[in-house]
């Protein structure tokens, strides 16, 4: 994921006048919080995190047998 960012960011500065990239920095660094969607998404995934942080273990748990059958099964080894 990071590296992706790198690329866009190396990319736009192909593309773009240093002044038009820097207005895009600004934009998304300074006013970005502005917009209530970015929030609300910023808020969930919070949310998300705390969750699976809590019953990492309980999921973990959960998901070991169905990724042992998946392993097992006969469209994974097709792959």
């Amino acid at each position: 994921m990071i590296d992706d960012q790198y690329d866009y960011y190396l990319y736009s500065l192909r593309k773009f006048t240093l002044t038009s990239f820097e207005g895009l920095m600004k934009v998304t660094n300074n006013q970005l919080h502005r917009y209530k969607h970015v929030v609300k998404t910023a808020i969930g995934v919070c949310k998300i995190g705390l969750r699976l942080s809590k019953t990492k273990d309980e999921e973990l748990a959960k998901f070991t047998p169905l990724k042992e059958e998946y392993l097992k099964s006969e469209e994974y080894l097709a792959l």
